[in-house]
């Protein structure tokens, strides 16, 4: 038996059963979801997180993956996989190698600096997260644990985030 979810009229997650996925043609058809020759996934489909499409799988000639689609962290993309003469990736496209930067040992608690989706520059120090922006407006927003007071500790935080800030001054390079 497998299992497939699809979302109901309602947008919610609907579990079902099926050994065969003609099994599933009315729930299928009535999403306008259509299996075998011009099989179409309908715009706004979302396939989840921890998805597989499995080995041997072909997307077929004339497919088309419309404007703002991401492929998300860690997809895999399988050896012998192939990428067709004449696919184009949009012009907007960024491929960059590392988005991201993880430290354990900067100040008293982890901090990281990364990209988000859009591009927008995050900076995580300890339990904040915000953006880059909000934290050179309002840098000392903890002053019961880190007072702008010049002290070892209050320096170390802001070595923390000088050395974010090179990082994803970096990326723009």
């Amino acid at each position: 038996m497998k299992i497939l979810y699809l979302k109901d009229e309602n947008y919610n997650w609907k579990l079902f059963k099926y050994k065969n996925i003609s099994d599933l043609e009315s729930e299928l058809k009535s999403r306008n979801i259509f299996i075998g020759e011009g099989t179409k996934i309908g715009e706004g489909t979302e396939i989840g997180v921890w998805t597989e499409i499995g080995e041997g799988t072909e997307i077929g000639e004339g497919t088309k993956i419309g404007a703002r689609t991401e492929i998300g962290e860690g997809t895999k993309i399988g050896a012998r996989t192939e990428i067709g003469e004449g696919t184009k990736i949009g012009a907007r496209t960024k491929v960059t190698k590392y988005t991201g930067l993880f430290c354990s040992n900067l100040y008293d608690y982890a901090s990281s600096s990364y990209l988000d989706k859009d591009g927008i520059e995050i900076v995580q120090m300890g339990c904040f997260t915000r953006t880059r922006q909000e934290w050179e407006a309002d840098f000392w927003n903890n002053p019961n644990e880190f007072p702008n007071d010049g002290s070892g500790k209050s320096n170390a935080r802001m070595r923390a985030f000088k050395i974010h800030c090179l990082f994803l001054d970096s990326l723009k390079k």
